[in-house]
């Protein structure tokens, strides 16, 4: 399966305004992008690179997941491609700092 461009667009603003990320979360279907869950997905996904700050996708990735460090970002990921039954990208993001 390929992703058909559905997905969403979410920012996170942190601290009072000091720090926030911005995230484009992929999926196939619209159906998982419009969902309560997928909004948490990417709220943590955010989170994740405002208190982390990975410097790239392949970094993000790897690392342990903040409210779970047994997991790792790929493996909460994967979590939710098995819930929606499709498959689940990051597309790009960003994390802003006034810092």
């Amino acid at each position: 399966m390929t992703i058909s461009g559905a997905g969403r667009v979410y920012a996170y603003v942190h601290n009072g305004g000091q720090v926030g990320a911005m995230i484009a979360v992929m999926s196939e279907t619209d159906f998982a992008a419009k969902s309560a869950e997928f909004e948490v997905l990417c709220k943590e996904l955010c989170l994740q690179i405002t208190s982390m700050e990975p410097k790239n996708l392949k970094e993000l990735l790897k690392q342990p997941y903040i409210r779970d460090p047994k997991k790792t970002i790929a493996g909460l990921i994967q979590e939710y491609s098995a819930k929606f039954k499709e498959k689940i990208t990051i597309g790009a993001f960003e994390r802003f700092s006034v810092k």
